[in-house]
């Protein structure tokens, strides 16, 4: 009895041992391994958000740079083709027109000819029922005096072309259309079209004269550098 006890106990203790050599030598190792890559993985992880910051800063940085340029140039084109309005109305008017456009999604050519063409660039404009920038109607907002308002002018002008650009189906011509409610008037999208070319024009002067300002910048910048580093020596 007693033997049999005992070879009962050296067999457990046997298959113990066996589970603890294959523990030490397959298991454990496997676990660490496991462990060592969760850590690599988490590292990697915060590295990947870290960049994802960094990429959406510069580009939020060059977005900016680039809408600032443009806000810019829509300010010398307003003061240009208008004689009515104050410098701090058109800068309000300019800065509204690129960056709600741009939030809209819509393409900056267009929103300048549509408000050229329908206010003069504008917003007091009233005919009828039509108020603002882009001559909203009235009864498309609870707030219809607003729509004299640069900002909430803009905003509904742009939220109307959005509307009717999904209807078209990006048809901007049909678009155009609806926007107005005049199904036969081409007179006045052969205005648009003509103002909005006007527009990408003097875009393509600004661009050509703002790039040789930043080359001539650069040139005075790398003599600058230049200069100091002989003085250096």
């Amino acid at each position: 009895m007693k033997d049999n006890m005992i070879v009962s106990m050296l067999g457990v203790v046997s298959i113990l041992a066996f589970v603890f050599v294959i523990a030490k030598v397959f298991i454990i190792p496997v676990i660490g391994e496991h462990a060592k890559i969760e850590s690599m993985l988490a590292e990697t992880i915060i590295e990947r958000d870290h960049l994802q910051e960094q990429l959406k800063k510069v580009k939020w940085l060059v977005r900016n740079d680039l809408l600032d340029v443009d806000d810019t140039c829509l300010n010398s084109y307003i003061t240009a083709n208008t004689t009515n309005l104050t410098d701090p109305m058109i800068k309000e008017i300019a800065t509204a027109i690129t960056f709600i456009a741009y939030n809209s999604g819509l393409p900056l050519a267009i929103m300048v000819g549509l408000a050229e063409t329908r206010s003069q660039f504008n917003p007091t404009t009233l005919n009828g029922d039509l108020r603002g920038l882009y001559q909203v109607d009235e009864f498309l907002t609870t707030k219809p005096k607003r729509l004299h308002e640069i900002e909430f002018g803009t905003k509904a002008g742009c939220d109307l072309m959005v509307e009717k650009l999904t209807s078209a189906k990006g048809d901007i011509t049909k678009a155009l259309i609806m926007f107005t409610f005049e199904k036969h008037n081409k007179s006045f999208i052969a205005k648009v079209y003509e103002n909005t070319a006007k527009f990408v024009a003097h875009q393509y002067k600004f661009n050509v004269a703002y790039q040789k300002k930043i080359n001539i910048i650069k040139l005075v910048e790398k003599n600058n550098q230049e200069v100091v580093q002989e003085g250096d020596n």
